[in-house]
């Protein structure tokens, strides 16, 4: 069964050439016309491309996951505007970027991920799953509520979009 279309986008960190881009953005309008079709949400990858995911998602209307989202104060304002929904790495624990981004966005827009075995809550550690816990931890500080509060919110958010 087919919950969600993911993750997509566009990555200008390894793809500059303005060839690969190109290619890159015509495969992601057939991905997010598939998740049209198919009406499914969306897990958007942009590294180095926030401009450009952020403009081309204006032209669907569909559930919208943006994956470790590196964007800027404007842009994450911005994609709030749009009702788009942040996946938070375990990375949040060392990280004043997505900290900052928590403290931005609506509780109702926040999930949590690993990217493991990447953005770890350790510099040059192996992610994992049960690393999601000091995630909680860390946002429902931030959010000024309880742990509980803060799983439940976000396991409410899951519920929403699937």
């Amino acid at each position: 069964k087919i919950i969600a279309i993911g993750e997509i986008g566009l990555d200008y960190h390894w793809h500059k050439k303005e060839k690969e881009k190109i290619k890159q953005n015509i495969t992601f309008k057939k991905l997010l016309n598939l998740a049209k079709k198919l009406n499914k949400p969306v897990f958007i990858h942009s590294r180095n491309a926030v401009n450009d995911v952020l403009k081309r998602l204006k032209d669907y209307n569909l559930k919208i996951i943006l994956h470790s989202f590196e964007g800027n104060k404007k842009q994450i304002q911005e994609a709030i505007k749009q009702g788009y929904y942040f996946s938070i790495p375990t990375s949040i624990i060392r990280s004043t970027h997505f900290q900052n981004l928590v403290t931005m966005t609506p509780l109702s827009r926040l999930l949590t991920e690993t990217d493991a075995p990447f953005l770890a809550p350790i510099k040059d550690q192996r992610n994992e799953p049960s690393f999601i816990i000091k995630s909680i931890k860390k946002i429902a500080e931030i959010k000024n509520i309880t742990e509980k509060e803060a799983a439940n919110n976000i396991f409410l958010n899951y519920q929403t979009l699937f």
